[in-house]
């Protein structure tokens, strides 16, 4: 199922309701998304909100998610099927809400492609902060440029081969170990910097890092096609 999830941002908490329960919170106002910030964004393999929290409570949580341990007074978004809408934590169960996500501080949400290893491509939303990057590869990052117009850039450990990892996809004639991740990348007044990938590009790189190692040969699906 794909979801987001929201937090209380403590700094802006004045009423004190992180970890409230909903009559809790209703009679201080009621759920307000501006006081809430964004902290993952993602398809993850549950099939109810129960399974979401025992996931966002372990020590598994998935890569790119950066916030406390799911808790009361969080909001869940799922965004597509039958249930799809709102849901606040409560103490026991999750509550159907009215949630303005347009309110909530998202801004700095980064819209990405992670690929692990044996596994297909999926698309996240992630803090673009450094913090965050690495935990997606589980170290030090490195970029890997494999577009003529470094419009997207794939980041991977700096030390892949150090840990061990299992052989992941070649990108840029490189044969990546582990989990990696592919970003938009822009130039700006400071330089290089990631950004979130189009929707172009989503479409492109999911086909083109479907299969779960790819061989030297197929290095060409990440250069521009000549002949088109």
């Amino acid at each position: 199922m794909k979801i987001r999830i929201f937090q209380i941002d403590h700094e802006k908490d004045e009423n004190r309701l992180a970890f409230m329960n909903y009559d809790h919170v209703q009679s201080r106002g009621g759920v307000n998304p501006s006081i809430y910030r964004q902290v993952y964004g993602g398809t993850v393999t549950c099939g109810n909100l129960e399974e979401v929290f025992a996931l966002c409570n372990s020590d598994k949580l998935p890569p790119g998610y950066c916030g406390e341990a799911m808790s009361v007074s969080n909001v869940i978004e799922v965004c597509g099927g039958k249930d799809k809408g709102f849901y606040f934590c409560d103490s026991v169960g999750f509550r159907p809400i009215d949630f303005d996500i347009s309110q909530t501080n998202h801004k700095d949400m980064m819209r990405i492609l992670i690929v692990e290893v044996g596994k297909a491509p999926y698309e996240t939303e992630i803090i673009h902060s450094i913090h965050v990057m690495q935990s997606v590869v589980g170290g030090l990052i490195e970029p890997i440029y494999f577009e003529p117009d470094n419009d997207a850039v794939a980041w991977c450990n700096e030390e892949f081969l150090l840990y061990d990892y299992e052989p992941n996809r070649v990108i840029g004639g490189v044969l990546v170990h582990g989990t990696l991740y592919i970003s938009g990348n822009e130039l700006t007044n400071d330089g290089w910097d990631s950004r979130s990938l189009t929707s172009p590009q989503i479409v492109k790189y999911l086909a083109a890092l479907a299969q779960p190692v790819l061989e030297p040969e197929d290095r060409k699906v990440f250069q521009n096609e000549e002949n088109e």
